[in-house]
């Protein structure tokens, strides 16, 4: 029996349980039908050339013995060359389709779970950023909710900003340490390693990111919990959850058996007891934990707002958020999703765009090009935003190319060109450049689409606070205060109005961010005053010029003295958009979206659901009711 027989049967047989399942089952019943039918044959066909693998290079191999007994081949050097180069090719090739099959039945039965769903309005979760499903209808979203949380880290000094103090670092050669980083090497066991008293049996929560050459580097605790590093040479999150031993204390250190290998630890360590923090049988898994608690807490924070909640469809590639990375001579943003590029120096090839990728996400990159002179190949580099490592390269001679993030974290997008005889020389700007233009990041092997984005802020500035399962939270533009400012219950939930500004929207495979980003505007008389801004990165500056604001160079922002200047800003108002804080805490979160295959919008922009009735002579009458 095919792999997917038995889905394409259920999927023919489903049953639609309403009349106006009955009346959409045809469209339906057949856009399913065609699919599956493709997808049949696609997989089918690629399951039996990945077992049939082997034999395809058994195959090339006698070829190749043919070839070189027509003395066409020289050398088993080069024999070997090319069976390597065609099967790391049909490798690389089926992981691609693999991944984009794998993309097409999540969306297949992501339709086949939602067909015969009633819900008109459904909901998706998540902590600092939500997916939707592809079933989400583009529109407002009908409902919201911001959950708080507290945590309180059981290690001080975690980040170093005081040096090695409350740490034991007799077992090893420090080389660098300062605020968030720390570099050493082995000298003797313990490598390094902190004592933090638990309370028996409590359960625990301990990360650290950390950077190895070498895979004998683990985190490990005194239970016996064990996590190592891949040895890859790149910063990994180490993670543990463990129950506290009885009676005793924790042991939490970091080690190798590589006495040449220098391990960064860089942002701080952490350790949370969640069953404090959620009460015992309530604490989350370790997958939560991984997903919801990250960057360095030093004592107790909450979730702060102001907030920005930024909504993009399908593609996640923006071309002019945040602005170019440095100034010269890397090329210019023509307009959304194009970008002329000239520079072909690879060691100048830092013209960047930041985007938000996921631990363990799959994402596609593609893009047409259009070459001027002496160019025949243009290539986009994905680098990481901390350490500038390539971390994936792109081709424009490849359709699709699949990337897997290895971390959660910032990266972004460099772009450069080649020419045929590999001159790694600048040229001539006006005569030799690239033109890359329908640029897409998604989840998705999909045709070009547009980036698309909403943004809204919540602007005051409030903490959202918890006690085990008790939390404050956000509900559609309104606080929901259940903890006082002394992390006290309250007896009664305090209801406030919150500043609000912006809409959230939906989009079919879109992505949410909940970001610590916040916006204001002000008066510019030779400068603004921004004393007592925790500016850490100015994503947008503009002034007000004929009653239109236009955007202004980022990169020549400077701040000093509590004042921010610009060389071209005028006085007058001004729009100032900034992020805070580096090392957010998020909730759960959650966000709810009208159902596509149960929802009719009308031509002004209604949102109805159809309801239907029957006369005792079967004469069936349907109307839309409001939502």
């Amino acid at each position: 029996m095919s792999r997917y027989e038995d889905l394409k049967d259920r999927a023919r047989e489903t049953i639609f349980d309403n009349v106006m399942g009955e009346i959409e089952a045809p469209k339906h019943q057949k856009m399913i039908h065609d699919i599956l039918d493709r997808l049949e044959i696609d997989v089918d066909d690629l399951y039996n050339t990945s077992d049939s693998h082997t034999e395809d290079i058994s195959q090339l191999k006698s070829d190749v013995e043919i070839k070189l007994d027509a003395e066409q081949y020289n050398s088993d050097k080069e024999l070997q060359k090319e069976i390597d180069e065609n099967q790391d090719k049909r490798i690389d090739d089926n992981r691609v389709k693999i991944s984009e099959s794998n993309q097409e039945i999540k969306v297949i039965k992501d339709t086949l779970k939602h067909l015969n769903s009633s819900d008109e309005i459904q909901e998706a979760k998540g902590g600092s950023v939500i997916n939707l499903p592809n079933n989400a209808m583009k529109s407002v979203v009908p409902n919201y909710r911001f959950e708080g949380l507290t945590l309180t880290n059981l290690v001080q000094n975690g980040d170093f900003n005081d040096g090695t103090r409350n740490w034991n670092v007799s077992g090893i050669e420090i080389i660098k340490v300062e605020k968030g980083v720390i570099t050493f090497k082995k000298k003797t066991s313990p490598l390094i390693q902190i004592v933090f008293k638990t309370i028996d049996e409590d359960i625990f929560y301990s990360s650290a990111y950390v950077k190895s050459n070498s895979n004998t580097t683990r985190l490990s605790i005194n239970t016996g919990n064990i996590v190592y590093h891949s040895g890859n040479g790149d910063f990994e999150r180490l993670s543990l959850l463990e129950r506290a031993p009885k009676e005793r204390g924790v042991n939490f250190s970091l080690n190798t058996d590589d006495l040449n290998d220098e391990i960064t630890m860089q942002g701080g360590v952490c350790i949370y007891n969640l069953t404090q923090m959620f009460g015992a049988g309530n604490e989350p898994s370790k997958e939560w934990c991984d997903e919801h608690i990250q960057g360095y807490v030093e004592g107790t924070k909450s979730v702060q707002l102001p907030m920005r909640v930024k909504s993009v469809g399908e593609n996640l590639f923006n071309a002019f958020v945040p602005k170019r990375m440095y100034e010269g001579d890397f090329g210019e943003e023509l307009d959304h999703n194009l970008i002329k590029r000239w520079n072909n120096t690879l060691s100048n090839d830092r013209y960047g765009y930041k985007i938000l990728l996921l631990k363990g996400e799959s994402y596609f990159i593609s893009y047409n090009c259009e070459f001027v002179g002496d160019f025949d190949a243009g290539y986009g580099h994905i680098r990481d935003w901390s350490s500038n490592k390539i971390v994936e390269s792109h081709s424009s001679r490849e359709k699709n190319k699949l990337f897997t993030v290895p971390k959660t974290g910032y990266y972004y997008i460099t772009f450069g060109g080649t020419k045929p005889n590999q001159d790694k020389s600048l040229g001539n700007p006006n005569n030799d450049f690239v033109i890359f233009k329908n640029i897409l990041v998604s989840k998705l092997a999909t045709d070009f689409k547009p980036y698309q984005e909403s943004l809204a802020y919540l602007n005051d500035e409030v903490e959202l606070r918890s006690v085990t399962n008790t939390k404050d939270y956000i509900e559609n533009g309104k606080l929901y205060k259940n903890i006082s400012d002394d992390g006290e219950i309250l007896e009664k939930t305090e209801v406030v109005n919150l500043s609000t500004s912006g809409l959230i929207t939906a989009n079919p495979n879109g992505t949410i961010f909940l970001e610590p980003i916040t916006n204001i505007t002000g008066f510019y008389d030779n400068g603004l005053d921004v004393e007592g801004l925790d500016i850490l990165e100015v994503e947008e500056f503009s002034h007000l010029i004929n009653g239109v604001y236009q955007n202004l160079d980022v990169s020549k922002v400077k701040i000093e003295g509590g004042k921010l200047t610009h060389p071209d800003a005028q006085n007058g108002l001004v729009y100032l958009v900034y992020r805070y804080d580096d090392n957010p805490v998020y909730g759960e979160s959650a966000i709810s979206y009208y159902n596509n295959n149960r929802v009719l919008e009308s031509p002004n922009g209604t949102f109805f659901k159809p309801v239907f009735s029957v006369d005792d002579e079967g004469n069936i009458t349907m109307k839309g009711e409001k939502l």
